[in-house]
């Protein structure tokens, strides 16, 4: 990691701010949107890009091909422009500041402004975007509008940027380029890890109604302030389970909600299925004492099953559960289905074995997600400092 560290101080160092407007270095460009009625201007050879073509969760988007296309009629007749390679998209519009790098020509809707560098012996076009960074919070500040906030290409062309020498601007860039490494492999790991179990054939199949008890919660009389005012017992609902590991409540009852309704306690490692809607078949293990309302079935703990190897067979199980559920299109998952759901059922020792492995790869990948959020920290800090 410390090899991407820039060796030279540039703590110190004063760089002149220049405008995004500044023609020396840039020409601002917006976007466009053909007729969608006429089926002359699209699914043509021209990439079209919209806030789709940037996920959320990029630093920024480097765009070689666009989801939608648009033909050369299309481009003609609207106000889209045709942008060079290489130039920096910023979106303008109701999301303000995801950020792109065009890898070949393209166009974009009018939800962009774009930064098109004139002269690549001045500005690196990785430089541009990483600094394009520091400008989200501005942007949205400066955004107007109704519905949708929108940064005009007026007010747009005088945000500024410290712009070193090339040189200096490459080696920044060397630096920031190997954190975004290091966070794209991280996000990589936290993406893709799913833990499973591997079935042995040679294990028992049971069902969890044979070796596990099941109860769930209820609901206090939502017109009884004494039922919940100043209360301290946590209440979870179906939403919350999908938490996975349990930690933490946001509503609580009071003692004499607990006792007029239906809700009891269940104990730290109760796990939870979520029984109704949107979120049913989502499966959590209760990290502290808890209630639930009556949309939660608690499978209790017991001497029989691990509660961590349990958790993890009733998650694959979502999908049957989802379709033996009732409810139409809200599903209804009823104590009978999760009861006659058939786990398997190894030893005491090998239940244990497997959730140590799955333990032991989860501690990797929360290990994975502070490597994000410090390497985050760090381009946040060095872009930061050129602005200090």
């Amino acid at each position: 990691v410390d090899r991407y560290r820039i060796s030279t101080d540039y703590t110190n160092a004063k760089w002149p701010m220049i405008a995004l407007g500044d023609n020396d270095y840039f020409a601002i460009e917006s976007g466009g949107t053909p007729d969608s009625k006429n089926e002359d201007f699209w699914n043509g050879k021209i990439n079209w890009v919209t806030l789709a073509d940037l996920p959320a969760d990029d630093l920024f988007t480097e765009i070689i091909e666009s989801k939608r296309k648009i033909t050369e009629k299309g481009l003609k007749k609207s106000s889209a422009k045709l942008l060079q390679k290489n130039s920096v998209l910023v979106s303008s519009r109701a999301t303000i500041g995801r950020i792109a790098i065009n890898r070949n020509e393209v166009a974009t809707n009018q939800g962009f402004k774009n930064i098109i560098i004139r002269d690549s012996k001045k500005v690196n076009v990785r430089f541009l975007a990483y600094m394009a960074l520091n400008l989200v919070d501005e942007m949205i500040s400066m955004a107007s509008g109704g519905t949708f906030k929108e940064i005009s290409k007026t007010i747009f062309s005088k945000l500024k940027i410290p712009l070193p020498p090339l040189e200096i601007q490459e080696q920044i860039v060397v630096e920031l380029d190997g954190y975004a490494s290091i966070i794209t492999g991280a996000k990589q790991i936290t993406k893709n890890w799913k833990p499973r179990i591997e079935i042995d054939p040679e294990w028992e199949n049971v069902k969890l109604g044979e070796v596990c008890e099941t109860s769930s919660g209820g609901t206090p009389l939502k017109s009884k302030n004494e039922y919940y005012e100043n209360g301290i017992i946590p209440w979870l609902r179906s939403g919350e389970v999908a938490q996975g590991f349990v930690t933490e409540s946001k509503l609580f009852i009071t003692e004499m909600g607990l006792k007029n309704s239906s809700a009891k306690i269940f104990p730290i490692d109760t796990v939870l299925v979520a029984m109704y809607g949107a979120t049913a078949g989502q499966v959590g293990i209760l990290k502290f004492e808890s209630a639930t309302n009556q949309a939660v079935c608690g499978v209790l703990p017991n001497k029989k099953i691990v509660p961590e190897f349990l958790f993890q067979a009733l998650k694959d199980q979502k999908e049957i559960m989802i379709q033996q559920a009732g409810g139409g299109a809200q599903p209804n998952i009823s104590q009978g289905v999760v009861k006659n759901l058939e786990i398997p059922l190894p030893s005491l020792e090998i239940q244990k074995q497997i959730v140590e492995k799955i333990e032991a790869e989860r501690a990797l990948v929360e290990s994975a997600k502070k490597l994000i959020e410090i390497y985050e920290q760090k381009t946040k800090e060095v872009i930061s400092n050129f602005w200090k």
